[in-house]
């Protein structure tokens, strides 16, 4: 995030602590008027259809970065997120 932002790109983080109960009212807020978020997991899109299921309706265009079991690197979030924003 900050090295993205030291590049003038207005990005934000949404990290939740517990997947259980899922913080679907947090998740709504930091989706809220935003155009594309990035869902960047280590794993099959496990996370990424739970989002979903919580914040159905939310007009937020979501996209993925997953590595399964490989994990990712800052370099690759970067990338794809100007790859996104471009």
């Amino acid at each position: 995030v900050n090295i993205l932002r030291d590049q003038n790109y207005k990005v934000g983080l949404f990290r939740p602590i517990t997947l259980s109960p899922f913080p679907k009212e947090q998740a709504r807020k930091a989706l809220d008027d935003k155009k594309v978020a990035l869902v960047v997991e280590s794993s099959l899109g496990q996370f990424e259809r739970l989002l979903k299921a919580h914040v159905y309706g939310v007009q937020t265009r979501i996209e993925t970065l997953q590595s399964p079991a490989k994990g990712i690197s800052v370099e690759e979030i970067v990338d794809r997120v100007k790859e996104i924003v471009c």
